[in-house]
């Protein structure tokens, strides 16, 4: 664990690297606290960084007896690497890292190879086969204990949460039942595997049901935003790593994390989380919807009142009555009527469940159609009642000017 990561230790005492291998550095240390005496034993000569392809990371140390190769990644690609002699054991290695992942465990193989000499050319594939597979950590990254709540008001808002993952679909099913993310029989999880046996009918059939990806490469977090839209959906994807830059520019709204996203991931996005918390997306909704359901209602006002002006101006000639608003009568009631209530509506707090209202349309004209046919209903049924409740005053309006 100590040779095998890129995690160091600042001056200050801070930790700079990849949380989960901090993580286990820090965990190591609480055994061992002999990290910089092993880096000196066995330097580094050589790496394969992390791919997510691959799922592992390999470094090289030379040793006194020739050369130490350390594999870490993901337990079910290790266990395809391992020499003859350990392939017997693998359905016993599967089980016990199930019985992890199962509790909610994000599991991490380790395996090790040792050679005389260094090769000049140094080949992926052969350095990381005929490994001997020597164990695995379990860790959690336990959610906070906002994002239950948050994952339940998104539903109760008609936002659908879907869970992209590096993580075992064990591990990624117990994590998503803590949150409420699976809730029925219907939600489906898919790994990148089933995934690329799919065709692309086969996928577009599931993709509205499928609330889990494991496993997933960046080629295939595309595949499922462009599936998702081709359904009009209206899709935000979070992100913070070099290879989410594509999937983040291609989604509707690109969210990168602030704190840990990779600058690429932010330069591609429309929206940064500055806290890195998911409960901040739903709150940003919020607010977008309130400004939204004000906008509509003002609309609406105007459609309610400008009406009248509109049937009384071009009504009367039909009449043979004269015009009876002036210009300058418009502009005066525009200016007492519209203005101050206009502000008023657009500074209105959240009424109760306007969170709950989506208006989800892929470019809200579907929405927008529906309160200008209530706004105009509305007119109608003010004048009507205005004309029966007031004759007298309704015949002053529209048989003299008002001023």
């Amino acid at each position: 664990m100590v040779l095998n990561s890129d995690a160091s230790e600042k001056e200050n005492g801070t930790w700079h690297g990849d949380s989960i291998e901090i993580a286990l550095i820090k965990y190591v240390l609480t055994k061992n606290n002999k990290k910089k005496e092993l880096e000196k034993k066995f330097p580094r000569v050589a790496e394969f960084t992390f791919d997510s392809s691959r799922k592992c990371m390999t470094t090289i140390h030379q040793t006194e007896k020739g050369i130490l190769v350390i594999t870490k990644g993901a337990v079910d690609v290790l266990l395809g690497k391992i020499v003859i002699d350990q392939k017997p054991l693998v359905s016993e290695f599967e089980r016990k890292a199930n019985e992890v992942a199962y509790e909610g465990y994000r599991v991490i193989g380790y395996a090790i190879k040792e050679i005389r000499t260094l090769p000049e050319i140094l080949n992926g594939e052969e350095i990381e086969s005929s490994l001997t597979f020597i164990g695995f950590a379990g860790m959690i990254d336990p959610p906070r204990s906002e994002a239950k709540e948050a994952v339940s008001a998104c539903i109760q808002a008609g936002i659908i949460p879907v869970m992209i993952t590096g993580d075992q679909k064990l591990t990624a099913k117990a994590i998503a039942k803590q949150l409420g993310i699976i809730t029925s029989e219907e939600d489906l999880i898919l790994s990148g595997t089933k995934l690329a046996a799919l065709s692309e009918k086969e996928f577009s059939n599931i993709v509205e049901h499928v609330r889990i990806y494991a496993r997933v490469s960046p080629q295939q977090k595309l595949q499922i935003i462009k599936a998702l839209q081709a359904k009009e959906q209206f899709v935000a994807m979070t992100g913070d790593g070099v290879n989410d830059a594509p999937a983040l520019k291609s989604a509707n709204i690109g969210i990168a994390m602030g704190i840990n996203g990779t600058a690429n991931s932010k330069e591609a996005v429309d929206m940064i989380l500055l806290d890195d918390n998911f409960s901040t997306i739903l709150i940003a909704v919020k607010d977008g919807r309130v400004i939204f359901d004000n906008i509509l209602k003002f609309i609406k006002y105007i459609l309610t009142g400008n009406f009248g002006e509109i049937c009384a101006i071009f009504l009367a000639p039909f009449f043979g009555l004269p015009f009876p608003l002036l210009a300058i009568h418009i502009l005066w009631i525009n200016l007492v009527t519209d203005g101050l209530h206009g502000l008023a509506l657009a500074s209105e707090p959240a009424t109760k469940g306007s969170n709950a209202k989506y208006f989800c349309g892929k470019d809200g004209t579907a929405h927008t159609k529906s309160w200008f046919t209530d706004g105009f209903s509305h007119s109608v049924r003010s004048i009507l009642g205005y004309s029966r409740q007031h004759s007298t005053l309704a015949n002053n309006y529209f048989y003299r000017p008002l001023f």
